[in-house]
């Protein structure tokens, strides 16, 4: 087995071990990349003979890669893990909480989507978290978080395209589950930009969700499906971009070199771009998918400091993961909580005027731990900032 001489690449260095935020929280060596994979070898092996407890250390690790990006020996931890996962859900050793299985099916089905939506905003106008939080689910109150938070967004509405030409470069935009029904300002903005750069911009109707929450959760199938349904949505020869940098992740390993996030592409038309000036304090929020999958560490800064006026600063990077994490947050929300709990500390010192982040799960649990300490500072996909400065030709 192929996995299996990729798990022997691991030397037990060590080097990944001050990289790792859940060994970093817990100094425990079964939280750690190299702990871990003495598990998932053991997964991929005997799945049915790990205890829970074994799982539970599979569970836990947030998938942020920065081992990877950190390993000498060039160990394919997050392939690794996934395909560990999948053994353990195929054989009955992993399961997912009710929560979970509710925003998986939902990015599968649009209009499931659509009735979580609107039953979220009914909710919220009954006055519903309370009881939604009392569930007796695992993950219900990380979920009651997440409807509380997600219902201030507003509902979908169409996204407005200019007519297209024949002369002008064609870019497919990527809409994603999540991002099309509570992130549509977002994406409508990142429309506005594209078409400021003199792009056209094409929204595939066919189009399914990129698979990333499928293979969270050790369904390697269905992220596959997805991704074939998508390779055979999207025109090859035209790039695809999402917004969000999950989508953008995953998008990229599973349709290849066409596929990416949209600052990315931003930044090659930068000088077709004239801001006008935005005085305001930002603060930097570095998703690890746009750190340690994507390689754009600083991208989101670069395209602020085009903007007149605008100061950045950086959420410390030493701090790691924001413990969002994909579904992790819903699986382990304790854990997701003490992690993000560093990043709130560092905004409350800081005092920004704004706060950016390119990923929306990132965006909306950093939004609920601050809302927890009753701050109001928005949290924005940079492309927000840009649109509000760029003038549109």
């Amino acid at each position: 087995m192929a996995l299996l001489d990729d798990l022997d690449r691991c030397v037990m260095c060590g080097l990944c071990l001050p990289h790792c935020p859940t060994y970093q929280l817990t100094l425990n060596e079964a939280e750690s990349p190299r702990g871990r994979l003495e598990l998932l070898r053991r997964a991929l092996t005997q799945p049915s003979s790990l205890s829970q407890t074994a799982v539970a250390h599979i569970d836990t690790c947030l998938g942020c890669r920065r081992c990877e990006s950190m390993c000498p020996s060039n160990v394919p931890y997050s392939r690794i893990l996934d395909a560990g996962r999948t053994a353990l859900t195929e054989s009955g050793q992993r399961t997912a909480s009710l929560a979970v299985r509710l925003i998986e099916k939902a990015s599968h089905d649009n209009d499931a989507m659509r009735r979580l939506v609107n039953a979220m905003h009914a909710g919220r106008r009954l006055g519903s978290r309370r009881w939604l939080s009392a569930l007796p689910i695992d993950g219900s109150p990380a979920l009651a978080e997440l409807a509380d938070i997600l219902t201030t967004t507003g509902m979908a509405s169409n996204l407005i395209t200019r007519p297209h030409t024949e002369s002008r470069d064609k870019v497919q935009l990527f809409l994603g589950c999540l991002d099309r029904h509570w992130n549509h300002q977002t994406l409508q903005n990142a429309i506005s930009v594209l078409e400021a750069c003199d792009l056209d911009v094409l929204i595939p109707r066919q189009q399914v969700c990129c698979g990333a929450i499928s293979q969270h959760e050790g369904k390697s199938e269905e992220a596959n499906k997805r991704a074939r349904q998508n390779r055979a949505v999207f025109d090859a020869a035209q790039p695809v971009i999402a917004v969000s940098t999950g989508c953008a992740s995953q998008l990229h390993e599973h349709l290849g070199a066409h596929a990416s996030d949209l600052l990315s592409l931003i930044r090659t038309h930068l000088g077709r771009l004239e801001p006008v000036a935005l005085n305001a304090t930002v603060a930097v929020h570095v998703p690890c998918s746009q750190r340690n999958v994507l390689g754009e560490e600083r991208i989101s800064e670069t395209l602020l400091q085009h903007i007149p006026g605008i100061r950045t600063v950086r959420l410390d990077e030493n701090l790691g993961c924001c413990g969002a994490a994909g579904t992790h947050f819903l699986r382990e929300p304790n854990t997701a909580n003490r992690l993000r709990e560093d990043l709130v500390e560092q905004i409350v010192r800081e005092q920004p005027d704004r706060i950016v982040s390119a990923n929306l799960g990132c965006a909306l649990h950093l939004r609920a731990g601050l809302h927890k300490r009753g701050l109001d500072i928005p949290i924005e996909h940079p492309i927000t900032l840009l649109a509000q400065c760029v003038r549109q030709r």
